[in-house]
């Protein structure tokens, strides 16, 4: 996705967390895939960081998977 493209423009519009769902986001400031990594962030999620992974690390990551399940219980 390129910034300014036609499907961020929509993707960027209205509530980025509609309903009664409970959002939350994972970012790492050694992914070199996402730039600037605080465009993760949401409004209204839980905006949580990492420890200095890179972006596929995030998939396997142990205490990442942690973290995914505590938010899930």
């Amino acid at each position: 996705m390129t910034p300014g493209s036609y499907v961020v423009q929509h993707l960027d519009e209205g509530d980025p967390t509609p309903g009664s769902t409970r959002y939350t986001t994972f970012r790492s400031g050694c992914d070199e895939q996402i730039s600037p990594t605080t465009s993760t962030m949401l409004d209204g999620a839980a905006n949580l960081g990492t420890s200095c992974l890179k972006h596929n690390a995030l998939l396997t990551d142990p205490a990442v998977a942690d973290q995914v399940h505590t938010v899930l219980k």
